[in-house]
């Protein structure tokens, strides 16, 4: 372990180059590559001038970058909520950086035994750079909104298995043949069952955290949590 990662333990998983600035150019060209495919998010992307500034990477920088993912298997090994989940056999792991949204870091990890997603927070928008930065701890909200949705709201979220907060590192479930709803929105496509399902979820979620469900404790307990969430408030 380096000492900027002993420093900033999300640099663990995050890491490509030892150096800093070195380390965000090419997160932010490979996040800009990955981008490219998808013309729609990516010219709305390109009218943003900090976006647009992304220096492109060569193709032997993002071939660099595409092994150095597959050495990811090495730093989750120990992890063994994820073990349970895919199996010990770290050499029959695949794992790929899917690149969608603009924030965080988010893995497919594969393998003969089952697939799970591997999400980390960065301590900045990853399309962008340290010009705008975003605490680690939104990650610690995430986990506590998904656990409490799941509890009531019951098979509506991905399951989470992992959560390490030093890290910002949450381990969930990997949903397929799911499709992101925003993309068959602006398609124009029909999602069946769509108002009732999201209502559902609403009406559920919001009467089990309340008062009309929950003791009194619970709910202030609830209230004092999330209100520290400034950074991203939803």
């Amino acid at each position: 372990m380096t000492a900027a990662e002993d420093k900033n333990p999300w640099l663990r998983l995050a890491r490509i180059s030892r150096d800093h600035e070195e380390n965000k150019r090419l997160w932010n060209g490979y996040q800009k590559y990955l981008l490219r495919p998808n013309k729609y998010n990516y010219h709305l992307q390109m009218k943003n001038p900090e976006f647009a500034d992304i220096e492109d990477l060569s193709d032997a920088e993002i071939h660099s970058i595409q092994t150095r993912i597959q050495n990811l298997p090495k730093r989750l090994m120990a992890v063994r909520e994820l073990t349970d989940q895919i199996g010990q056999n770290v050499d029959a792991w695949e794992v790929k950086e899917v690149g969608d949204g603009n924030l965080n870091l988010v893995f497919i990890v594969k393998s003969p035994s089952g697939a799970v997603i591997v999400k980390q927070a960065l301590p900045y928008v990853r399309l962008v750079g340290d010009s705008w930065p975003l605490p680690l701890y939104r990650a610690y909200f995430e986990y506590h909104a998904l656990t409490r949705q799941a509890a009531r709201a019951e098979g509506t979220v991905p399951k989470v298995y992992y959560f390490n907060s030093d890290q910002a590192l949450l381990v969930m479930e990997y949903l397929t043949p799911h499709k992101i709803l925003r993309e068959k929105l602006i398609l124009g496509e029909k999602v069946e069952n769509l108002a009732t399902d999201v209502g559902q979820f609403c009406a559920r979620t919001a009467f089990r955290g309340s008062d009309l469900s929950l003791d009194t404790a619970q709910v202030k307990n609830d209230r004092a949590l999330f209100a520290g969430n400034v950074a991203i408030p939803a």
